[in-house]
């Protein structure tokens, strides 16, 4: 494992290599990653449960699996532009991640890639997202409402199931598939969407009031 200072942080420069696992059940607080790295290996960060703040470079452009799985202490994550896939349950149990922005660029989530994500209460998908793994949100508590992107077109098993707070869906995309109980558990009360979507998102959410977007 690379050296960590006494108070547990890690700064890592160009030419650097983070192996699988790496850090995985250390004592590391904050990491700065290389300048030059594209790819962020699995488990890196696995269960360092002290991590709250790490600087991914402007060029990664792929979070591996489970790679900040059981980073509890993980509040804010500022994720590049060019990342275009985040891994299977990369930030799984990331209790204290409050907000999400995914780039345009980043076309999948993973499955459970944000399970368990209990403290997050700010989602924004831009369009240029496409697909959401199975569970990729579920078990999100505090998420109150969800845009989903005109790009989007796959929801998976489960995706939002759990999400006790979701109260407001907007779907944006003409055509979408959902998988079973993508929104199993949650109160929505109303979805605002395309005429086209309308018939699927009724069994999917019987109990919301659908308003048709023109």
């Amino acid at each position: 494992m690379k050296e960590l200072t006494p108070t547990g942080e890690c700064r890592l420069f160009a030419g650097e290599v983070i192996a699988p696992y790496e850090f995985s059940g250390s004592a590391i607080t904050y990491c700065r990653l290389p300048g030059d790295m594209t790819a962020l290996p699995e488990g890196a960060f696995y269960h360092c449960r002290a991590l709250s703040a790490v600087m991914l470079p402007f060029g990664l452009l792929s979070i591996g699996q489970q790679a900040f799985d059981g980073c509890i202490a993980l509040g804010t994550i500022d994720l590049p532009p060019a990342l275009d896939r985040i891994g299977v349950a990369a930030f799984l149990g990331c209790a204290s991640l409050r907000e999400l922005c995914l780039p345009p660029s980043c076309g999948a989530v993973g499955d459970d890639a944000f399970l368990n994500c209990t403290g997050l209460s700010r989602l924004s998908l831009p369009a240029g997202v496409a697909r959401l793994g199975d569970r990729s949100f579920a078990d999100c508590t505090a998420l109150r409402e969800v845009s989903l992107p005109r790009t989007l077109c796959f929801v998976g098993t489960d995706c939002f199931d759990g999400c006790t707070s979701l109260a407001e869906l907007t779907v944006l995309s003409p055509m979408i598939t959902l998988g079973e109980d993508a929104f199993g558990g949650c109160p929505i009360r109303r979805i605002r969407c395309r005429e086209t979507v309308a018939p699927i998102l009724h069994r999917a959410c019987p109990q919301a009031r659908i308003s048709i977007i023109e």
